[in-house]
């Protein structure tokens, strides 16, 4: 059961608008009080402290029960909102109000608030929160039109809760939006689950926030079972009580393999060895495995090269290595072990690693047809010596490179003395 409200002589709404447009100002019209359900024929005196009315459009227009009338309301930006104090003859009991827009229809996406808050007071000095609200920003109100109405704020938060998204073998997410906070701010809110049915916040397995007004939220859950049933429900705790969204369900997927990629090994100019070790099966056996390597990272199996092994693999864990050919020399690559089951590809970690760069390697001859080379105090025609001696490849390869080289005193004359490439 809901207490009942106490009664107040002062009730202040707190308001933002929509966002920083160039309209500073907003439009409310006809707003009424009610006690259970009950409309409230009471007349207060309104007041706009440090707000405008342009257009002279009163304060009795809120009261005058004549919709196409409006009282402007407002003066600055979002971060600024607009108040309206209602005072009362007397102090009187209220649980519910509701309010009218009077936008004009060219501007009906701009002149109505976005979220609100509702005060109460004995003496216009110390206000006590009652009630907040939300109004979605895409919400079709039409020109002249109710916009909002609660009957009976003085109670539990109100809320709803959203159908999961991103859904995989191991986690899901899901959220609620919270239209209604009840009459004390809320405490902490989030997403409750079970795989049973009706779960509430006694479980373990819930997401938990510190308080929120209203609006939006959305909740990752991790931790789950490949191939369960889950339900789920979201949640919003103020100082009195705990409500509860509507109950919903998912299915996470049969689940993918998980593995970890070998370290690489016996790395050469143009090969190499890598592999993996699969820990979990998921929800069903793998039926190819392998890796896939590339010169750019996260290689996939379209991306990149693959090694791959089809067969089934029903225990873990499962180790197994695969050779990486056909590289280049002196160039960096990114591997990844990779296993397929009924749930599709799943990849293991990055390593990044390089080959090896071919060392110096000398390769020399005498030119049996020396060519004619003006080298400064010897004969052009003696025999020369070639040499490759900063080759770059594997010793197999043509020579890439050919020089003569003289010396006038050693008999064996290399590269470091004197060269003339030719």
């Amino acid at each position: 059961m809901s207490q009942q409200i106490p009664p107040y002589r002062y009730y202040k709404w707190v308001v933002y608008p929509r966002g920083t447009f160039s309209w500073s100002y907003i439009q409310v019209a006809d707003f009424k009080f009610y006690l259970n359900g009950v409309l409230q024929t009471t007349f207060a005196t309104v007041t706009n402290p440090g707000g405008s009315n342009p257009g002279s459009q009163g304060p009795q227009n809120l009261q005058d029960n004549i919709v196409t009338t409006s009282w402007f309301d407002y003066n600055g930006w979002s971060q600024n909102p607009s108040t309206l104090i209602f005072t009362f003859p007397t102090a009187l009991k209220f649980n519910g109000y509701s309010w009218w827009t009077a936008c004009d229809t060219e501007y009906v996406s701009y002149r109505q608030p976005t979220f609100w808050y509702l005060y109460g007071s004995s003496d216009n000095v110390t206000y006590r929160l009652l009630h907040s609200a939300w109004l979605p920003y895409n919400t079709p109100v039409v020109n002249y039109d109710m916009a909002y109405q609660v009957l009976n704020f003085y109670g539990p938060p109100v809320l709803t809760t959203t159908t999961a998204s991103s859904i995989t073998d191991t986690s899901a997410i899901a959220g609620g939006q919270i239209t209604g906070q009840g009459v004390d701010s809320i405490i902490v809110y989030g997403i409750c689950w079970s795989t049973s049915p009706g779960p509430t916040v006694a479980l373990k397995t819930k997401t938990t926030r510190d308080g929120f007004g209203v609006g939006p939220f959305t909740e990752t859950i991790t931790g789950l079972l490949p191939n369960t049933t889950y339900y789920y429900r979201a949640y919003a705790t103020n100082t009195r009580t705990t409500s509860y969204g509507s109950e919903k369900s998912f299915t996470t997927t049969s689940g993918s393999a998980i593995l970890q990629t070998a370290a690489i090994s016996g790395i050469t100019e143009t090969e190499a060895q890598s592999g993996g070790t699969i820990t979990v099966l998921g929800g069903s056996n793998v039926t190819e495995y392998g890796i896939v390597y590339s010169e750019t990272q996260n290689p996939t199996t379209t991306s990149g090269i693959v090694v791959s092994t089809s067969g089934t693999v029903s225990i873990v864990p499962f180790s197994y290595t695969s050779s990486l050919g056909s590289l280049t020399y002196g160039k960096t690559y990114y591997v990844r072990a990779y296993a397929i089951n009924s749930s599709g590809v799943r990849y293991g970690q990055e390593i990044k690693f390089m080959t090896k760069d071919t060392p110096n390697t000398s390769v020399e001859g005498v030119i049996s047809d020396p060519p004619i080379v003006d080298i400064p105090y010897y004969d052009p025609t003696i025999s020369a010596r070639v040499t490759s001696a900063f080759y770059k490849s594997v010793i197999s390869d043509p020579i890439s490179m050919r020089a003569v080289v003289w010396s006038d005193v050693n008999t064996t004359p290399t590269l470091s003395d004197n060269v003339r490439y030719i």
